[in-house]
């Protein structure tokens, strides 16, 4: 038993390295469908998944594939001992914390948030984000800030 889950092993990873058979504008169930029938062993589920169109660039590796559905929020994937498993993506909560201060003497405005000395955390969906800083003292300050994972952000407001 331990030769053939080796010998699978092997040959799924094998598979992961090789190149994509198909290039250009697919769905993504024509893309994992086609990828079975090369002999992968993959698992999903049609209503779960949206089935969205894929501009797929010629010569791109099965591994680099499914890296791509991760990293544009399509799927996620989860690689086990016998089969590639593409699940809907699901929403991360990531967060934000700093500290905001006075742009000219650097010192910490207190009550900027509503924590104590200028301190702040907001914990939010991963997306895309206009955070407004303000003060009744001070200018007001947006950012665009695009939450993919935790980040410190001091920021800085003219009086």
């Amino acid at each position: 038993m331990l030769i053939c889950m080796t010998t699978w092993v092997s040959a799924q990873n094998s598979a992961l390295n090789g190149s994509l058979i198909f290039w250009g504008e697919l769905s993504l169930f024509e893309s994992l469908d086609s990828l079975r029938n090369t002999g992968l062993s993959i698992a999903y589920s049609p209503d779960k998944l949206t089935n969205q169109t894929l501009s797929i660039e010629k010569g791109l590796s099965v591994k680099d594939f499914f890296d791509q559905l991760e990293d544009e929020l399509i799927a996620d994937i989860k690689y086990n001992a016998n089969q590639i498993i593409v699940s809907p993506h699901k929403p991360r909560t990531y967060t934000v914390h700093g500290v905001i201060k006075n742009a000219e003497s650097g010192e910490h405005v207190i009550g900027a948030t509503v924590q104590i000395e200028g301190y702040y955390t907001i914990t939010v969906m991963e997306g895309d984000y206009r955070f407004q800083y303000s003060h009744i003292n001070f200018a007001q300050r947006n950012l665009e800030i695009s939450l993919y994972r935790n980040i410190y952000l001091d920021v800085s407001v003219a009086p």
